[in-house]
């Protein structure tokens, strides 16, 4: 793989992983939670790139989460 190879995923995964990681923070620091519960559009790392999409087939989605 090349140093500066992007990593490929939907703008619905990055909701759905934004979601999930705030679930976390709200039970796990509540602090870190209402920090960052204002965010409605998170910005993903430069590492990947964003294409339009929903949640990736790969994923294990849960009821709740």
């Amino acid at each position: 793989m090349r140093a500066n190879a992007k990593i490929e995923t939907t703008v619905g995964q990055l909701y759905y992983e934004w979601q999930h990681l705030m679930s976390k923070l709200s039970a796990r620091s509540p602090c870190l939670y209402r920090r960052w519960r204002g965010v409605a559009s998170p910005e993903s790392h430069p590492l990947f790139s964003i294409k339009r999409g929903a949640v990736e087939l790969w994923e294990r989605q849960h009821v709740g989460v």
